[in-house]
């Protein structure tokens, strides 16, 4: 009767600790299936996010490439005939078709090449400051979709923990501190 009272006894407490490692899965498992129905669409929000900023990334990049060609095409035409115009007119005669003869006596008054000078430093500086403009949106569009990036996985790595039931209330607060910073 002892033995078979003990064996009895000895069987409850497995099946008690099997059961309470089961419920402690299922429980697992459900808390894994509310954060990940709470988390999936922060997940799918970042993954939007990311693709919206890769697209003005391409964007960002041609509008640069595009105006990078055509600036720099413009500048070295303006300063072309800016060099050519203050040659010419300084009496070096670097086209044949093209002649700036003073009155007889009089020479080109110097806010001539003053007015010129200001003219190209007035068309780079344009240049170049929307190339400067151009580049920073280039460079912020790069930098908000790795933000994304490391947004979305940071979430999915938080959804893995959770399934695994790796994961305390500390570690859901630094994840979530960490995506809405």
């Amino acid at each position: 009767y002892w033995r078979t009272a003990r064996r009895s006894v000895e069987l409850r407490r497995s099946l008690r600790a099997d059961a309470d490692e089961k419920i402690g899965d299922l429980d697992n498992v459900k808390k894994a299936y509310v954060e990940d129905m709470k988390l999936k669409a922060s997940v799918q929000y970042w993954n939007e996010k990311k693709q919206g900023h890769t697209n003005n990334r391409r964007v960002a990049f041609n509008h640069l490439r595009n105006f990078g060609l055509a600036g720099g095409l413009i500048g070295l035409i303006v300063f072309w005939l800016a060099i050519t115009f203050m040659l010419e007119a300084s009496g070096v005669n670097v086209l044949g078709w093209m002649e700036i003869n003073p009155p007889k006596g009089r020479t080109i008054a110097l806010s001539t090449y003053v007015v010129v000078t200001a003219a190209l430093g007035t068309v780079l500086t344009v240049i170049f400051w929307t190339a400067r403009v151009l580049v920073r949106q280039y460079l912020t569009e790069r930098r908000l979709e790795g933000d994304a990036e490391e947004r979305r996985v940071m979430t999915q790595t938080y959804l893995a923990l959770i399934s695994e039931g790796a994961a305390e209330d500390e570690d859901r607060l630094v994840i979530l501190n960490a995506l809405f910073r």
